[in-house]
């Protein structure tokens, strides 16, 4: 029974050290950016010396930036980036 139940935890629980997938898309007078988390998550995002940057709140999360730049041109976007110590993104 022990077991059942910490198998119930684990399994119901947030997983942690997931990679968050970043995918974009170009819309009439905005871009977009779509951050899958697979579940919500609490953030905040704030203005940096080089742009924005977004936290989260608890653990930290990599991020899967292949395809970030697939729809869009680097003219409304120019960077986006993970920052090794903290995890933040930046754009």
């Amino acid at each position: 029974m022990r077991i059942l139940l910490i198998l119930l935890i684990l399994i119901s629980g947030p997983v942690f050290g997931q990679t968050v997938k970043v995918t974009s898309g170009e819309h009439d007078g905005f871009t977009r950016l779509v951050l899958d988390y697979g579940q919500k998550v609490d953030w905040k995002i704030g203005r940096s010396l080089d742009g924005y940057e977004m936290q989260l709140a608890g653990i930290s999360r990599r991020y899967d930036l292949t395809n970030a730049f697939k729809l869009i041109g680097k003219s409304r976007l120019a960077v986006i980036w993970a920052a090794p110590d903290s995890g933040n993104l930046h754009i």
